[in-house]
């Protein structure tokens, strides 16, 4: 799509930023969910929308997080059935036979156009109608925004020990653009991490710009005991999330390592490659955007 307009760039900005977390967040996949699958598949499934409030009568996309087969960030959820106000979105991770373990990821859909109302979103897989991998209340025409997704995070190792480093995945509705692996500081049982926000929160965000994450911190080696994490903004220190956490004393049921550094470099590396093309397009905009305004 043509880039026309200041609007359009943001879109196809955002958009394409949101798919960089997915990559992202796939090759940390590709290595680690297995470790924590038990601690992924109770986490709720979430939806978000490209778009908020979602307009009436106009196609948009959206991020479906939920426990399933990761997928390419160019692989979109769009067949979809409609009858009245049920939506039924068909899977179809199309990888077989080597598909990734089954983790708590985003998905991107490419919903059609609605009429105003309120619908069920429901996600089965293509193969088996009657497996539902999520379902998700979606209201379109209204402007009054959806209620903030609550906070959810899971570590690597599932449960984790004493004495050894492990991973946090945390999930958390904002626009966090970044964040420092490692830079964590300690005091008792209370951790702080912090991240780099994109400079909005749930309510103020543009449309795209709403991410969930995940943000994945990682934890030094701690005594046994219960402990909070806080997840706040590098400059402002303003809070963002709150995790709490138990450190089981002994050894893991399952041992794993926490994410390792030449996984973490791997990550930033094809973070930054998928951001590539958005921060070239961000420097060289068109001439069409250049002129034209809205």
């Amino acid at each position: 799509m043509p880039v026309r307009n200041r609007r359009d760039f943001r879109r196809a900005s955002n958009q394409g930023f949101g798919r960089s977390v997915v990559c992202a967040f796939a090759l940390a996949v590709l290595a680690l969910a297995p470790l924590a699958a038990r601690s992924q598949a109770a986490l709720v499934p979430e939806l978000f929308a490209d778009q908020l409030p979602i307009p009436q009568d106009q196609a948009f996309g959206a991020q479906a997080y939920f426990f399933g087969t990761p997928v390419d960030f160019n692989n979109h959820i769009s067949n979809f059935d409609i009858v009245g106000d049920q939506i039924t979105a068909r899977f179809d991770p199309g990888c077989a036979p080597t598909c990734l373990a089954a983790a708590y990821s985003p998905h991107t859909l490419d919903l059609p156009a609605l009429l105003q109302g309120t619908y069920n979103l429901k996600i089965v897989a293509a193969s088996n109608s009657s497996s539902v991998l999520a379902q998700y209340p979606l209201v379109v025409g209204s402007q009054t925004l959806p209620p903030t997704p609550a906070p959810q995070m899971f570590t690597i190792p599932a449960q984790v020990v004493s004495g050894r480093p492990s991973s946090l995945f945390a999930f958390f509705a904002s626009s966090v653009t970044s964040w420092r692996y490692d830079d964590v500081s300690v005091s008792g049982n209370v951790i702080t991490a912090p991240v780099e926000e994109g400079g909005c929160g749930f309510a103020t965000c543009p449309p795209g710009r709403l991410l969930y994450g995940p943000a994945i911190i990682g934890l030094p080696a701690l005594p046994a005991g219960s402990y909070t994490l806080h997840v706040v903004d590098s400059r402002t220190a303003t809070l963002y999330a709150q995790f709490t956490f138990v450190v089981a004393a002994g050894t893991a049921i399952t041992a794993a390592p926490a994410l390792h550094p030449l996984m973490l470099w791997c990550l930033i590396a094809l973070f930054m490659l998928a951001a590539l093309p958005i921060l070239r397009t961000a420097r060289r905009p068109t001439k069409d955007f250049a002129n034209k305004d809205v």
